[in-house]
């Protein structure tokens, strides 16, 4: 994944956001997949909010909350079988 080599988790917020189309048509557990990949590449652990914060800068259009586009959650709950 490009240059970023992030040392710590507050690092995370430094990662570019993907455009749509290179992700389109991945569902919300491919796409945590591929961050919790990435984190443990990085030696950097697949916390909750570790997930969550990389989610959100990686894939903002699917991890976000209305109304604050800097605070990134899952927008349903596909990852959690509902």
């Amino acid at each position: 994944m490009g240059t970023l080599q992030p040392a710590t988790a507050r690092d995370l917020l430094k990662a570019d956001a993907k455009e749509k189309n290179e992700y389109r048509g991945f569902s919300l557990v491919h796409l945590t997949a591929y961050s919790v990949y990435w984190l443990t590449q990085w030696g950097i652990p697949t916390t909750y909010e570790n997930v969550t914060v990389l989610n959100g800068r990686l894939f903002p259009a699917d991890f976000s909350v209305q109304g604050f586009p800097d605070i990134s959650i899952p927008k349903n709950r596909e990852f959690e079988g509902e």
